[in-house]
């Protein structure tokens, strides 16, 4: 068992290689370094598909303002900090 935290993927060779190629081109220190930002990215990604789902359905349940007065609040907002 590994400690908390900690993951040790197994990949097929042909997909280690191109992992093992992707880091030593330099943007990475390691292959791990690698792994984690794919993973932070799809993270991200998911995060962001998750909000976009949230946003349609107060659309779809009728939760909508005009853009003009979004505009006007978020303006008083900024003015007020």
């Amino acid at each position: 068992m590994t400690p908390e935290g900690r993951l040790t993927p197994t990949l097929p060779p042909e997909r280690e290689r191109f992992v093992r190629e992707e880091a030593s081109r330099g943007a990475f220190a390691s292959r791990g370094d690698y792994v984690r930002d794919l993973v932070r990215e799809h993270y991200l990604r998911q995060s962001k598909l998750a909000a976009l789902a949230r946003g349609l359905q107060d659309a779809d349940a009728g939760r909508v303002m005009d853009v003009d007065e979004a505009a006007r609040r978020l303006r008083a907002e900024i003015e007020a900090a």
